[in-house]
């Protein structure tokens, strides 16, 4: 088999990451929910001490407008409430709705995800994980080339 060359292999990989991405937006929209509510109530069902906003932006990364418009949905279903965290923070959890509903949806997810999981051997998930590590090592690494880089050049 000849080596895989850089083109076959970023499209074989944004193929694949893209198909994942897919397969969530699927999954997200069979429980009639956007996706950012649902990555939102992903988080939030397994935090019981509540999340920031910046936290989400920055665990989903996604922008604080997305998120903020995912939470006002939310909120508005009675699903989410705010606290007082440190300073002008608010934390954000979830209400018994909120919880039933991340039951209801996230659960079923993270349960599909445990057993694809449960798929792979040790090393398998050791090699998928420290791969990927690797990868995005190396992206950050070589995007400094283009941040270091005047934009007007």
């Amino acid at each position: 088999m000849p080596d895989l060359s850089f083109p076959q292999f970023i499209s074989a990989y944004n193929t694949l990451y893209k198909e994942t991405d897919q397969l969530y937006h699927k999954i997200a929209s069979y429980f009639h929910l956007p996706d950012a509510a649902f990555w939102i109530l992903y988080v939030l069902l397994e935090d019981e001490g509540g999340v920031s906003q910046r936290q989400l932006v920055s665990g989903l990364a996604m922008s604080k407008q997305t998120i903020s418009s995912a939470m006002k949905g939310l909120e508005a279903r009675g699903c989410i409430r705010l606290s007082n965290g440190r300073g002008r923070q608010k934390l954000i959890h979830l209400t018994d709705r909120g919880r039933e509903l991340a039951e209801g949806t996230v659960r079923l997810a993270r349960q599909m995800e445990e057993r694809a999981f449960l798929g792979l051997t040790q090393e398998q998930c050791e090699g998928l994980l420290a791969c990927n590590r690797s990868w995005l090592d190396l992206l950050r690494r070589e995007s400094e080339v283009i941040f270091q880089t005047s934009q007007e050049e």
